[in-house]
């Protein structure tokens, strides 16, 4: 009993050190920062996002409601067409964003990854690694290269979310011959067919997510970390926000139409809590990956 007591305490272990090291290093108050720059970011980061979509499938009328749709869920109705016509113009032009327009847009887009960057770095490094070491050159170089890693992993991101849709869109039906085997066979398992598909689409988000998440953890840093070491951080956001997606996908719309009578305030609060949520569970997973790599090299 005691040696089965000692096996469970030391598996939840590394659980245990990383809530200490995000509460140590303020990763609510990080998450609340992140939150911020997210909602100074979000229309920036849609249009970047899109216009990735769009440069790779063209106009996709079918994707743009389905855009629409995950909206309304934290976006009040009151902002959904000034953001409808942002989008819808900037899918119609046939070269996408200006040059000018779009380094517009990165500057501001990518200001929610460097909060995310500067919050690794502190519970990494406990603060910023090449503190004393760099040049005014060093520096805006640095800058430069924290905004372009934002591009490409807001590309990556989007081929993501492409690829998932996609993937959902695909039946997964059995043969006719097979269907007629099974409901003469086996006729109790006719009504098994939509909860595999809906299994299946809950597989793929997770696979997709943890490449997603094992990507952030990996760009976030500004210096190298194995990424061997950043795999049950990883593990741990894509299950985590699989979850909590089909889990309180509908109570925050539920909650979206609630404070829709507030305006656009109800909207930004609905989406600054999810926002919020999003950001620590980011920041626990890499303190999970920091915990059980300390434990892995030694204290």
């Amino acid at each position: 009993m005691k040696r089965a007591t000692r096996s469970l305490s030391a598996r939840f272990k590394p659980f245990w050190r990383a809530l200490r090291l995000w509460n140590r290093e303020g990763c609510a108050d990080l998450s609340a920062a992140f939150a911020y720059y997210t909602l100074q970011s979000l229309l920036p980061i849609l249009l970047i996002a899109l216009s990735f979509i769009a440069w790779i499938l063209g106009r996709d009328l079918q994707l743009i409601g389905q855009f629409r749709e995950s909206l309304l869920a934290v976006l009040p109705a009151q902002s959904l067409p000034v953001l409808e016509r942002a989008l819808e113009g900037f899918i119609s032009q046939s070269g996408g964003a200006g040059v000018l327009g779009l380094v517009v847009l990165v500057i501001t887009a990518s200001n929610a990854f460097l909060a995310l960057s500067r919050g690794a770095d502190r519970l990494w490094w406990r603060g910023d690694p090449h503190a004393g070491q760099q040049s005014w050159v060093g520096m805006i170089r640095q800058q430069i290269q924290l905004r372009l890693k934002a591009m490409a992993l807001l590309a990556l991101f989007s081929l993501l979310f492409l690829l998932d849709q996609r993937v959902s869109r695909v039946p997964l039906r059995a043969p006719t011959s097979v269907k007629q085997w099974i409901s003469t066979q086996v006729p109790f398992m006719q009504g098994w067919q939509q909860p595999v598909n809906a299994s299946v689409d809950v597989v793929v988000t997770l696979v997709l997510s943890f490449v997603a998440a094992q990507l952030l953890l990996c760009l976030l840093p500004s210096r190298h970390v194995r990424w061997t070491q950043l795999l049950p951080g990883a593990a741990f956001i894509a299950t985590v926000l699989t979850l909590l997606n089909q889990l309180l996908g509908r109570i925050l719309f539920l909650l979206g139409e609630r404070f829709q009578a507030y305006g656009v305030v109800g909207g930004v609060l609905v989406f600054s809590l999810w926002v919020w949520m999003v950001g620590a569970i980011v920041y626990y997973g890499q303190c999970l990956s920091i915990a059980t790599s300390r434990r892995q090299d030694g204290p």
